[in-house]
């Protein structure tokens, strides 16, 4: 699958798309460039039938290239509105992803904002951020671990493995919550 320099523009709305995926749908020896720019997101995912608007505008971008061993290098970088995901890193190819090394962030002004679209309700309403990674093993193990993570007063905390992919049998995972109360954790009156 190749595009050369895909462009939709309309009004502020732009969607730029170049690139070769030689092994679509992976990312496998891939070396392409997506950008969108959406200031109005909620018109374009009316079907999607969401609870309440989106945070705005909605910014992407995303690009891989082939790197050493077969593996692929990622680099994403996604907001909505106050709401920002990055991810960076090398992923293994398909099917095992082997060797795949990735670095994420996840920061925003208020956890509930971002999930109250999807019917969602969270607490605490507050600032959020998630800093951590994801790595395999050459046989292909997983294991994804919460660096850093905070949302309003409550620190989570997550390490484990996954297992392979992509199955992903034989999980172990851990997780911790620190709250100064249950209450503040999980919005509750117990």
């Amino acid at each position: 699958l190749a595009f050369r320099q895909v462009l939709f523009q309309a009004g502020e709305t732009r969607v730029e798309l170049d690139g070769d995926l030689p092994h679509f749908p992976t990312v496998d020896a891939a070396r392409a460039r997506l950008f969108v720019h959406l200031p109005h997101p909620d018109a374009y995912l009316a079907p999607l039938d969401l609870q309440a608007a989106l945070p705005a505008p909605l910014h992407v971008e995303f690009e891989v290239e082939p790197a050493p061993e077969g593996r692929s290098r990622l680099s994403g970088d996604l907001t909505l509105g106050a709401h920002r995901a990055v991810v960076n890193g090398l992923l293994g190819a398909h099917p095992v992803y082997a060797d795949t090394d990735l670095d994420f962030r996840l920061s925003g002004s208020s956890l509930a904002e971002l999930t109250r679209p999807l019917g969602v309700t969270v607490a605490p309403d507050a600032s959020y951020r998630f800093v951590g990674s994801a790595r395999s093993t050459r046989q292909g193990e997983f294991s994804v671990e919460l660096d850093e993570g905070q949302a309003g007063s409550v620190s989570l905390g997550l390490a484990g493995v996954l297992g392979k992919a992509p199955e992903w049998r034989e999980a172990n995972l851990g997780f911790r919550i620190a709250s100064p109360s249950f209450a503040a954790a999980f919005d509750t009156d117990w």
